[in-house]
């Protein structure tokens, strides 16, 4: 149970923490006004057997009782104030953190924790936390120091009593201890069933227009169901498994409650204990294990709160890159890497790969799928670091720039766009949310986005949708390649930028590429012809090395990989259906 607090104090953090302590402070509090209302019993009960109760003792019962009332009111009130501003805080500070955190992770962090995993910590799991969470540690807490300052006081009034409690609440304590050590075994599999009830759902939406156009709309959702009840059926055999130790836990409060009544009663009945005293006993014990008892109801949850605990916590902790503190304004843009190696799950995507791009050129980038083309282009901004050799920007290692100063000095285009659930005019100024709407639709324009935004009822302030799935694949990258202009940084990668361009403003859009890409360091993979021969630098790669380098025209006198490349998009740009 203590190790169970430390992890949560720990995960609260410095601020919340604060707050959480301020709370097991009024519960402390509403103890004490629980042991006044004892104090005010027991007056009452001591003037009735004396045959004594006159307006003054009623009077001062009246008062211990309102002031124990006044007490615990307050303590409530306040106790779970602080209880829940520390709870959400937390959580929200831990979502920001997660968030923070997969900012500075490598890419081979997200190949071994799934999209799944990571959406149902920041989601189901600092949920649980929040409610359940918090609510089994401050009950817990709760409950140990209401029963402890009753125990004082009942111990105060007869100490045979306390010795009742005492060991009842050994009992209690065992069979908690048995309740935890079963959840411990179970909890990390209910995890793992939810996590994976998250990633099918996930994978479902995402597949959906995958799914509806193979008309497997049944297999899917039989998959999805067949999810949905394993982790029904292995939630409903978790609490089996743990009901009868929950019964038992109950049992034994029961138990101390009927053995303190009998207890009061006996010593009553062979004249060792008064009939206020007794009255007062009988009273203190429902008070009493009521307290045990709410100490005790979700200590089955505890395993689930730790292994939650531990889930954010390595998330949160996860290793990030490892930076320097370069920080300053880069000398130069260029580019150069020496004898890189990179792997991937053992697999070997670059080998002693070399190349210098200098400042203010456009390399494009081409060769087989698969051969490593997007892996260089990956390396360069560090979504994955090398494994052997230097990769530089400016003479100086990538690895020794702060993340955020690298990334600030690099625009990257990607074939695949993603625009976030938001308005086409927040979704351009991303890159640099303090731009104007005059820059929006500045850059809107040279990227030949303008037209077709003011075709739309909202226009700037048209919601794409999440993922922007209310417009075409050719607007959202012409909305992506704004995106990248409004940012204005030296270094820019394109990933097949001009894919889903349609030919009519494909020209257009060269156009403002070669206007973005002024006096800029430019790495593209490429494969259409135009955007190609205009490259100051042709890199070739094929099985993870550089076989071929050069300009267009030396590429194709070589008459190899690139020249045979040359003449296969020639013919698939010019082959036409023929008609007799």
């Amino acid at each position: 149970m203590f190790h169970i607090i430390t992890l949560f104090l720990q995960l609260l953090g410095k601020n919340n923490k604060k707050d959480f302590k301020l709370s097991i402070f009024w519960n402390f509090i509403k103890s004490f006004g629980l042991g006044l209302q004892l104090l005010a019993i027991l007056i009452v009960m001591k003037a009735i057997a004396n045959n004594s109760l006159d307006k003054n003792i009623a009077i001062q019962s009246f008062i211990v009782m309102l002031c124990s009332i006044i007490i615990t009111y307050v303590a409530v009130f306040y106790g779970r104030i602080y209880d829940v501003k520390s709870s959400f805080n937390m959580c929200a500070d831990k979502r920001r953190d997660i968030g923070n955190k997969l900012r500075y992770l490598p890419m081979g962090y997200f190949s071994k924790n799934s999209v799944g995993h990571i959406t149902a910590v920041a989601t189901n799991t600092l949920d649980l936390l929040q409610n359940v969470g918090s609510m089994v540690v401050m009950n817990s807490v709760s409950g140990i120091i209401n029963a402890t300052v009753l125990l004082a006081f009942i111990t105060v009034f007869d100490y045979r009593m306390g010795l009742v409690i005492v060991v009842t609440l050994g009992l209690f304590s065992a069979l908690s201890f048995l309740t935890r050590r079963k959840g411990n075994k179970v909890a990390p599999k209910k995890f793992e069933s939810d996590n994976r009830l998250v990633s099918s759902v996930i994978q479902y939406l995402q597949g959906l227009s995958v799914i509806r156009s193979f008309n497997l709309i049944k297999d899917a959702n039989s998959i999805l169901k067949s999810d949905i009840k394993a982790c029904e059926n292995f939630s409903i055999k978790t609490e089996l498994k743990l009901i009868p130790f929950i019964a038992l836990q109950n049992l034994s409060i029961f138990l101390g409650s009927f053995m303190m009544v009998v207890s009061a009663i006996f010593l009553h009945l062979i004249g060792e204990m008064e009939v206020s005293m007794t009255i007062t006993m009988l009273i203190a014990s429902f008070m009493m294990f009521t307290e045990i008892q709410n100490a005790g109801l979700l200590s089955s949850l505890i395993s689930l709160v730790r292994v939650g605990m531990a889930e954010v916590k390595a998330v949160v902790e996860s290793e990030s890159m490892v930076e320097n503190d370069v920080n300053g304004h880069m000398d130069s843009y260029d580019i150069s890497a020496k004898n890189i190696t990179f792997s991937y799950d053992k697999k070997t995507i670059l080998k002693d790969v070399s190349f210098d791009l200098k400042q203010g050129t456009t390399t494009a980038i081409v060769g087989p799928s698969g051969g490593g083309k997007s892996t260089i282009c990956n390396l360069i901004p560090r979504f994955w670091d090398v494994d052997s050799g230097t990769l530089k920007i400016g003479g100086i290692n990538v690895k020794d720039y702060k993340v955020d100063h690298l990334l600030s000095n690099i625009s990257m285009v990607f074939q695949n766009v993603y625009l976030f659930n938001d308005t086409i005019a927040n979704n351009i100024k991303f890159a640099k949310p303090e731009a104007t709407m005059d820059q929006v639709i500045s850059v809107a324009k040279k990227a030949c986005a303008h037209d077709f935004i003011m075709k739309l009822e909202k226009g700037y302030d048209t919601i794409v949708g999440e993922g922007g799935y209310n417009i075409s694949g050719g607007e959202k990258q012409r909305i992506s390649i704004a995106r990248a202009m409004i940012k204005d940084a030296n270094i820019i990668i394109l990933d097949e930028a001009t894919a889903n361009v349609d030919p009519e403003n494909e020209m257009l859009l060269q156009k403002a590429i070669k206007e973005l890409t002024q006096n800029k360091t430019v790495i593209m993979i490429a494969h259409r012809l135009s955007t190609v021969r205009n490259a100051d630098k042709i890199l070739v790669v094929e099985d993870g090395q550089i076989t071929e380098n050069g300009t267009h025209e030396e590429l194709m006198k070589n008459k190899k990989t690139y020249e045979k490349f040359i003449n296969m998009r020639r013919l698939s740009v010019g082959w036409k259906l023929g008609v007799k």
